[in-house]
């Protein structure tokens, strides 16, 4: 997923260093800080105009000091997808939820709901008043000023992340469909008003545009990250990634910040010297800017990286007290995306085409149709990817007491080992329900 720093969700203007000698001497210069552990699982990462670090965690927002990483403030926020926080003017954040688009007041410490979504996109971006989201295989651009959506895209494959080009004008589409083992995708450029390019006919992660809009990066399937000229669509330099990536961002125009199970890696777009691993950690949030990155971890860290010591923070606090308050509920229904209802379970029995769910709240209506999602995983290389993948079209036949029962009504994934039919209903299996 792309990163932003910039208000109004541009990207941070940069000098254009020229040359692979000029990004590797950023890339060797950049040094942690600091680290802080134990904060909870970071949803997305944001740099304050005053240079302190904003942390997006299930239901709040820690503001940490930008020199030491000493935790400021805290705020009430809604449950984030990752990397769905951007900049908007006069101290406002929007934030990509997962039932809709929200606004994130600063000064009032207020939540203003804008935009329902229903079962919540998966990916998003903004850039040049334009806010793009992904859920399953559409693309919506949104008008931040009004809060209206202007176009909408359907793709044959499911859309993994989104990058909007600084001037708001194209859109970089990653697709990967995972509802097979193999699965099959594209890189596109997608143009306002509907002209498209295929910029790379296999699956795609991570993209990002350079600063001037000129250069896109993405990270696609088989380990590899391209550098791609946006006005001719030739790939100007390839590197090896080592994983698939999740969030990318430019540094300068020659150097790209990525993250992915390998930790956070430095590329050079004219290749020169291997890349440069700052962090090994799987990160699940980045902020970056020219002379500074920091990342979040699964395991709760976040670590600051940049070029010189910071200066201390200078940020005032609206409210000393530090006890957890109760996340708001923002007033969203219907949307876009679909009904907006999900449950989370566990298989606990099969019977023919019944299937039985354990589960502990958000139970369906009795008669509903929806799709069975289950979790599972694919070793690639040294590393084992976790993914949802669509198994079922269902009838909801029961519901309530801690339990749901399902008819199967088409099996939307086949798994066959050596020629025979292997159930994906396995007893235990994590599920994802959406009606």
């Amino acid at each position: 997923m792309p990163v932003s720093s910039a208000a109004d969700g541009g990207a941070a203007a940069s000098p254009r260093e020229g040359s692979s000698s000029a990004a590797s001497q950023l890339a060797g210069s950049l040094a942690q800080r600091w680290s802080i552990d134990s904060l909870g699982w970071n949803k997305a990462i944001l740099f304050h105009p005053e240079g302190d670090v904003l942390v997006f965690e299930k239901g709040r927002l820690l503001v940490l000091a930008r020199d030491t990483g000493k935790i400021l403030d805290e705020l009430p926020t809604c449950d984030l997808v990752s990397d769905g926080a951007f900049w908007l003017r006069d101290a406002r954040i929007a934030l990509v939820c997962e039932d809709g688009v929200n606004v994130l007041h600063l000064s009032s410490r207020k939540l203003e709901a804008v935009l329902p979504l229903g079962q919540g996109p998966d990916a998003g971006h903004m850039a040049g008043g334009v806010l793009a989201l992904a859920g399953g295989k559409r693309v919506l651009l949104v008008d931040t000023s009004s809060w209206k959506t202007v176009e909408t895209f359907d793709f044959p494959h499911a859309v993994r992340d989104v990058a909007v080009s600084p001037d708001g004008t194209q859109i970089a589409v990653a697709t990967h469909d995972r509802s097979s083992m193999e699965g099959k995708g594209s890189l596109l450029l997608v143009e306002r008003g509907g002209a498209q390019r295929e910029l790379h006919g296999e699956p795609a992660h991570a993209v990002a545009f350079s600063s001037d809009g000129q250069t896109l990066f993405a990270g696609a399937s088989g380990f590899d990250g391209f550098f791609i000229d946006v006005a001719s669509g030739e790939k100007q330099s390839r590197v090896r990634t080592g994983s698939w990536l999740t969030t990318a961002a430019f540094l300068t125009p020659e150097l790209v910040a990525a993250t992915g199970s390998d930790g956070l890696v430095l590329y050079n777009r004219g290749g020169g010297p291997a890349p440069t691993v700052l962090a090994r950690d799987t990160a699940v949030g980045m902020a970056a800017e020219t002379d500074r990155v920091c990342i979040g971890t699964r395991r709760g860290v976040v670590q600051c990286f940049s070029r010189e010591p910071l200066e201390p923070s200078r940020y005032v606090a609206v409210h000393e007290t530090r006890e957890p308050r109760a996340a708001p509920e923002p007033k969203l229904t219907g949307g876009v995306f679909g009904t907006g209802s999900r449950q989370l379970g566990t298989i606990a029995s099969v019977s023919g085409d019944r299937v039985v769910l354990k589960a502990s709240d958000n139970f369906p209506p009795v008669g509903s149709t929806g799709k069975l999602w289950k979790q599972t995983s694919k070793k690639l290389g040294a590393s084992e990817i976790e993914f949802w993948l669509d198994i079922a079209r269902v009838k909801i036949l029961e519901s309530g007491a801690g339990a749901v029962t399902l008819q199967v009504l088409e099996e939307k994934s086949v798994l066959t080992v050596n020629g025979r039919k292997q159930s994906h209903f396995t007893e235990g299996a994590k599920t994802k329900l959406e009606w």
